[in-house]
């Protein structure tokens, strides 16, 4: 990684590291302004191809944020002790229970009596319990926080061999499953595929370690530059892989999900990208993009749901984008009057 991009104008903050962050927050919210069109439109129709096409490009969404935490918490140069992660976990536990009852209040409470509606109890504490669509992410943060300490062991410079290795079984047990899941259910011969791979019952390899550790080596060990040609050129063939491959089979589960080898090596050559940039300016705005992004992440499904009402009608790749718009631009602001806040600054991260 180029020094530079560690301290831009007294800033000690990793700026493509800041940039990272944003790309995938954008992301993120472009997959929930587009995937409604994808679930619901017929295959074919302007609103499938239009959201397919934004949903498939920004599926590198969540890797990128695994990996940025990677990045970070994994750096042998930075004291993260057992106490400090289980600190982390608890903080992200604590704001888990805090927006699960704000939004039950809003969706379950507020929403139904608006309306006109009945308001369910049973219902309210479900939500409270479920909690919302993108809180998953916070679940698995907190599984990443407890693993931590075990990872932080043996990924160390010296050891960037092994680090590798796992990545690759990683891959092989892993991100090919979704691929060969897919073949399947187009011809069962696949299926030994599978049957060969649950034999070796590689679960611990599962999960999202493998985007934790490249993060890590990405930013630490990088990617030579011959290397990172072909890694570019790779992760523009998964990407429009993505689109294509939804287009024609549809397959939502297999082909959307993180631990798909196309999602993979996209997020990864992007994430490499921003990475190998050199960055001469470190913008304000940036800076505080950054620092509301969790405060972002966590409001905008709120706006979102509302949007789509509001919205509906609109030609789908104008209806996309305008909420899109609409909800990052309404993230911020909301985040940005919280972050001002005292106390309640505290469930934004700021």
């Amino acid at each position: 990684m180029r020094k530079s991009n560690l301290a831009v104008n007294g800033s000690k903050r990793n700026i493509s590291l800041d940039v990272a962050r944003v790309f995938a927050l954008c992301c993120v919210m472009m997959i929930h302004s587009s995937s409604f069109f994808v679930a619901k439109s017929e295959p074919g129709s302007l609103g499938f191809i239009s959201g397919n096409i934004f949903d498939s490009l920004s599926r590198v969404g969540v890797p990128i944020f695994v990996m940025i935490s990677g990045a970070l918490l994994l750096d042998e140069n930075k004291q993260k002790s057992f106490k400090d992660m289980l600190r982390a976990a608890g903080n992200t536990v604590f704001l888990l229970a805090v927006w699960s009852v704000i939004y039950a209040v809003a969706f379950d409470l507020v929403s139904p009596l608006i309306h006109g509606e009945n308001v369910s109890i049973v219902g309210f504490v479900k939500s409270v319990i479920a909690g919302q669509v993108h809180f998953w992410y916070l679940y698995m943060l907190i599984a990443l926080y407890l693993a931590t300490p075990f990872l932080r062991s043996f990924v160390k410079k010296e050891n960037k061999d092994m680090v590798l290795f796992y990545i690759a079984l990683s891959l092989m047990f892993v991100f090919f499953r979704p691929f060969i899941s897919m073949l399947a259910g187009l011809n069962d011969k696949f299926d030994f595929a599978n049957a060969l791979l649950d034999k070796f019952h590689a679960d611990f390899f599962s999960g999202f370690a493998a985007y934790y550790l490249t993060g890590w080596y990405v930013v630490h060990i990088g990617i030579k530059k011959s290397l990172r040609r072909l890694l570019y050129v790779t992760g523009a063939i998964s990407a429009a892989g993505t689109v294509v491959l939804m287009h024609i089979f549809g397959d939502y589960e297999n082909i959307y999900i993180d631990t798909n080898i196309l999602t993979f090596t996209a997020s990864v050559a992007v994430f490499t990208a921003i990475n190998s940039i050199h960055f001469n300016k470190y913008p304000k705005s940036l800076a505080l993009l950054s620092k509301l992004s969790f405060g972002m992440y966590i409001v905008h499904i709120m706006i979102n749901k509302p949007a789509q009402f509001l919205l509906s009608g609109l030609n789908p790749v104008v209806h996309i984008l305008l909420r899109f718009a609409i909800v990052f631009v309404l993230s911020f602001v909301i985040s940005f009057v919280l972050s001002k806040i005292p106390t309640v600054k505290k469930i934004v991260r700021v």
